[in-house]
C-alpha cells in the first residue's frame, strides 16, 4: 500500500475489465460516477482520497495505474472524441480550450493541472478495443498481483492501454 500512497496528486488511468452482470447496485453507481459504463471503457481521474475510495470499491471490476503524458497524448489523439463523436485534433483543441495542441493538453492532464471539463465538448470516456493477445493468463477474475487483470498495476497500465488502442 505504501507505493500507492505516493500517488496522491497524480493522474491515473482506469479501465473497466468486467461487464455489468451480477454487479451490486452501489458498485454499479460508483462505476457510473467514474464514467465507466461498459466493458473496455477507460478514463483518466486524479488520484486523491475520494477517488482512492472509489477505486477500492470497484477494485474487482477495473484495472488502474498511473500514466504519463505520452500515453495520455496517444490515447486522446487516437481514441479521444468530441461532441458528435468526432475525433479530437489540434484544431478542435485550439478552438475549444486554452490549449493549443493535444500534446499540451495531455501534459497538463497527466500532471493533474487540467481536467476533462477544461475542454468544451470533450467526451471523458475513451472507448477501447479488447486487448490484443487478451488479458493476462489469470483472467479477469483474479488480481493483477497474482497474474490476473484486476486492480492496481502501476505503470504497466500503459502497456495494456497500448494493446487496447
Amino acid at each position: 500500500m505504501s507505493s500507492r500512497e505516493s500517488l496522491n496528486g497524480k493522474m491515473v488511468a482506469v479501465v473497466r475489465v468486467r461487464g455489468s452482470v451480477h454487479v451490486k447496485g452501489d458498485i454499479e453507481d460508483t462505476l457510473m460516477l467514474m464514467n465507466l459504463n461498459h466493458k473496455n471503457h477507460a478514463t483518466f481521474i486524479p488520484y486523491n482520497d475520494s477517488t482512492r475510495g472509489m477505486l477500492i470499491k470497484v477494485n474487482d471490476y477495473v484495472t488502474w495505474g498511473e500514466v504519463d503524458a505520452h500515453i495520455v497524448e496517444k490515447v486522446l489523439s487516437t481514441r479521444g472524441k468530441s461532441a458528435g463523436r468526432k475525433a479530437l485534433d489540434d484544431a478542435y483543441m485550439k478552438a475549444h480550450s486554452k490549449y493549443a495542441t493535444i500534446k499540451d493538453y495531455a501534459a497538463a492532464l497527466s500532471s493533474n493541472k487540467a481536467s476533462f471539463k477544461d475542454v468544451e465538448g470533450i467526451i471523458p470516456v475513451i472507448r477501447l478495443n479488447p486487448p490484443k493477445k487478451g488479458f493476462d493468463k489469470g483472467g479477469i477474475k483474479k488480481p493483477y498481483s497474482i497474474g490476473g487483470a484486476l486492480g492496481y498495476r502501476g505503470a504497466k497500465i500503459a502497456e495494456l492501454i497500448e494493446r487496447m488502442l
